[in-house]
């Protein structure tokens, strides 16, 4: 039986399968300028038929177009036109094989970042002159029970009830193009963040790809985790427990100077004479203060007998 030409082509039509490209021509591009696949083998050589290289750059890009889990990145690959621009068969990218790629790329990932960001700062020229950092928080669905990671913390999503994890992110001013991050657990203090924060922020200026550019680091605002705000104001060195108090831990962290001497001034004051009057006598510490005229006039204490003073 003939087929009619407008038949034929109804036919054609409809048997072609019909491929995405979105963005990929612009992507591409990007992650070929930071060199992503030869840095990946680099870092994690293999003799497999895929390297870890092709495999990173499929998981970006699907992550950046159309975000599936990794079991769905095989019925993915073929509607776009990745299988051919990268060679690579859907039957070659099922979840057990892209899983152990990302288990093997782990270790490397913190160096990875690292070259990526300079190569970017490089590529781009991207202006550090100022880099704002912040930390949030993302929260899981499930109990997560072998996670070191996944912990009950202070929610910035109001999810109280659901583990999370805490990222703390450096990005840049112009652009917030970020050069630096940490994944912490979900139940890290903001305050204990400061000083490592600072110490990673000198060791990745300092890498010899940036050593043209002589960066050194200026804090000019500090968001106070106490007062919920981010000012220019004067900053000082301040221990989590007052140097007075012998045998404790010598910590310190950033914090804003008018607060730290506020806390100083109403409180650490009586803490102070409380630590010497112990030092300076066996005996009860109470029984001293009474019988010590100037500790007595500087802590002025009551005795409360059923609610009234004596």
């Amino acid at each position: 039986m003939d087929t009619s030409p407008n038949e034929f082509n109804q036919q054609t039509l409809t048997s072609v399968q019909p491929r995405q490209i979105g963005a990929i021509p612009l992507l591409l591009p990007i992650l070929d300028a930071l060199a992503l696949r030869v840095r990946t083998n680099a870092l994690v050589p293999t003799h497999a038929e895929i390297d870890l290289g092709q495999v990173l750059v499929l998981l970006i890009l699907n992550r950046l177009l159309a975000p599936q889990p990794l079991y769905g990145v095989q019925d993915w690959l073929p509607t776009t036109v990745l299988p051919e621009v990268l060679q690579l068969g859907p039957a070659q990218c099922y979840d057990q094989r892209l899983g152990r790629a990302l288990d093997r790329l782990y270790p490397q990932l913190g160096e990875l970042w690292a070259q990526l960001a300079t190569q970017a700062i490089r590529v781009y020229d991207l202006d550090l002159t100022v880099l704002h950092w912040d930390l949030t928080s993302l929260y899981f669905e499930g109990a997560y029970t072998d996670s070191r990671l996944a912990a009950y913390g202070y929610s910035r999503d109001q999810r109280p009830d659901a583990k999370q994890v805490t990222l703390q992110v450096d990005v840049t001013h112009e652009d917030a193009v970020p050069v630096l991050y940490a994944v912490l657990p979900g139940n890290t203090a903001d305050i204990t963040r400061p000083i490592p924060h600072l110490q990673a922020l000198l060791r990745f200026l300092a890498r010899a790809e940036l050593s043209d550019r002589r960066l050194r680091p200026i804090l000019v605002s500090f968001y106070c985790p106490i007062l919920y705000k981010d000012e220019d104001v004067s900053l000082c060195k301040a221990h989590i427990v007052n140097q007075a108090f012998h045998n404790t831990s010598r910590a310190w962290t950033v914090q804003r100077a008018d607060v730290d001497n506020f806390y100083g001034r109403h409180f650490e004051a009586d803490f102070t004479i409380l630590q010497d009057a112990s030092n300076q006598t066996g005996d009860d510490i109470f029984a001293k203060i009474f019988a010590d005229k100037q500790l007595y006039k500087r802590l002025s204490p009551r005795i409360l007998l059923d609610g009234g003073t004596n």
